[in-house]
């Protein structure tokens, strides 16, 4: 487990479904617990890692006690704590509010803008995300390839595509769209 570990980490969309505890200290410590990192060395690790997910005040926490966000960034603390690479997070704001969402997502911006990490996000809420996503994958219903490369590429030049795949395109790229086929002159790179 170890080495894997270290290299990938997963966020759940539930992340109930990945607890193994009951409290955000002990939480965050299984992972490295199971990394066989020194007990004196956990102490900072897990500072850290809460620091990171703005829950530093949260030690000794009931997880049942925590709102659905404070859940999902729990989860992402226990990940980022054992250190891996490459973070994949699937439909992480799928069950958060509106607020929720934006915090879970600007703390993902930063990591993003950190470049320690590669980060994979599976992710329905496109028009909170494509700003600052460098890459995008789109696949159909089969899991084939539609297209790899620029967000924008995808979400303006790829439009007509994506839209005949029946696949989910942002709000925004749409009103852009719709905008410039009613002759509006619409800034930007497309």
């Amino acid at each position: 487990m170890g080495v894997l570990a270290r290299q990938a980490g997963l966020v759940f969309q539930d992340p109930e479904s990945q607890f193994c505890t009951l409290t955000v200290d002990d939480e965050i410590a299984f992972g490295l617990e199971n990394l066989q990192t020194p007990p004196d060395e956990m102490e900072n690790v897990i500072d850290r890692a809460l620091a990171v997910v703005r829950l530093s005040g949260f030690r000794g926490r009931p997880l049942a006690h925590l709102s659905g966000g404070e859940k999902q960034r729990v989860a992402l603390a226990a990940v980022l704590a054992m250190g891996p690479r490459l973070l994949v997070l699937d439909e992480p704001s799928a069950n958060l509010d509106p607020a929720a969402t934006a915090e879970l997502f600007e703390i993902l911006r930063g990591l993003a803008a950190d470049r320690r990490h590669t980060i994979v996000i599976i992710e329905h809420k496109l028009d909170e995300v494509i700003e600052w996503v460098d890459s995008v994958l789109v696949l159909d219903g089969e899991g084939g390839l539609l297209y790899r490369g620029d967000p924008r590429g995808a979400f303006y030049d790829r439009r007509a595509d994506l839209a005949a795949a029946g696949v989910w395109r942002p709000q925004t790229a749409e009103l852009v769209a719709s905008l410039r086929e009613a002759g509006w002159q619409v800034p930007g790179a497309r």
